[in-house]
C-alpha cells in the first residue's frame, strides 16, 4: 500500500510540474509594431491620432488578449500614450492588428512639427513600449518594446 501511495504522489507531482511549465513556460511577448499613424479631427485644442498596431505572435499557442497599453515616442520624443480594452485573438504564429485612438500633448506636437518644417524627414523613427493584458494563464501581462521607422514616402514600415 505504501508503494502505491508514493507512486500516486510522484505521478501527481509530475503532472503538477508539467502544468506549471505550460503556464509559465518560455512564452514570448508578441512583436508589436506601428503599422500606421493617421490624424483624426481634433477635440478642441487636443490633437488626436489613430495608431494602427500590428501584433505578431511568436508562440505556438494562441493568445487571448483583453486589452493593451502603450507609450509611443516619435523621433526620440514622447508623442502619445494609448490604452484599449478591445479583445484580440492572436492565433499561434499569427498576426492581428489593433487600432487605438490617442491624444497627443499639443506642445510636444508643435515642437515636432517645427523641427519637421525645418528639415522634412523621409521617415519617422518610433519606439513603442507597453503591455498586453491576457485573459488567461499565470502571466496576465506581457511586456513589449519595439523600435522602427514609418516611411513618409510610401507609408511602409522598416
Amino acid at each position: 500500500m505504501g508503494n502505491k501511495w508514493y507512486g500516486t504522489v510522484l505521478v501527481l507531482m509530475a503532472a503538477l510540474l508539467s502544468g506549471c511549465a505550460t503556464l509559465t513556460g518560455d512564452q514570448q511577448p508578441p512583436v508589436v509594431t506601428v503599422a500606421n499613424l493617421q490624424p483624426l479631427p481634433s477635440q478642441g485644442l487636443v490633437p488626436r491620432f489613430k495608431v494602427t498596431l500590428e501584433l505578431q505572435n511568436r508562440n505556438n499557442r494562441a493568445l487571448s488578449i483583453q486589452g493593451l497599453d502603450f507609450d509611443l515616442e516619435v523621433d526620440g520624443r514622447r508623442f502619445a500614450s494609448g490604452v484599449s480594452a478591445t479583445g484580440i485573438s492572436l492565433q499561434p504564429l499569427g498576426r492581428a492588428t489593433a487600432e487605438v485612438e490617442v491624444t497627443v500633448n499639443g506642445l510636444s506636437l508643435a515642437r515636432q512639427l517645427f523641427d519637421w518644417l525645418q528639415q522634412p524627414p523621409d521617415a519617422l523613427r518610433y519606439a513603442i513600449t507597453g503591455h498586453l493584458h491576457l485573459n488567461q494563464g499565470f502571466r496576465r501581462r506581457l511586456a513589449f518594446s519595439q523600435q522602427g521607422e514609418v516611411s513618409l514616402q510610401s507609408g511602409s514600415r522598416r
